[in-house]
């Protein structure tokens, strides 16, 4: 008795799984666009709801964060009306040039970006 108790509860607990629990969303295709920035210092805005919760709101912006952009991203990429980044967790900026000048950001939220191709 106790064997057919514990494997209905073990069916209601496979069947009850919620799917997005399952499938985590992806962070390697999150479309974005630039708000301001300087020196590669960029305060960018989630342009997809479903990763709204990634930003929050600061510099009077709604959904935005704070990162230090890769030395790949250059201006056509910033200046197009959006484009796609990946949340990463090395922050290898790369070998390029930089200037010590920051945007004021009083926001807390800030990420590691590398830029994406998405099929989406």
């Amino acid at each position: 008795m106790k064997n057919v108790f514990f494997g209905i509860l073990l069916m209601l607990m496979v069947t009850s799984c919620n799917e997005n629990d399952a499938n985590p969303l992806d962070l390697s295709c999150i479309e974005v666009s630039y708000v301001d920035g300087i020196c590669a210092a960029a305060i960018l805005q989630i342009e997809d709801e479903r990763f709204f919760y990634l930003g929050e709101t600061a510099n009077g912006f709604e959904n935005v964060f704070f990162t230090t952009l890769p030395c790949s991203f250059d201006d056509p990429i910033l200046n197009s009306e959006s484009f796609y980044i990946s949340i990463i967790e090395d922050d290898d900026l790369g070998d390029c040039i930089r200037c010590l000048a920051t945007i004021s950001y009083s926001g807390e939220k800030a990420y590691s970006i590398a830029n994406s191709i998405c099929s989406e």
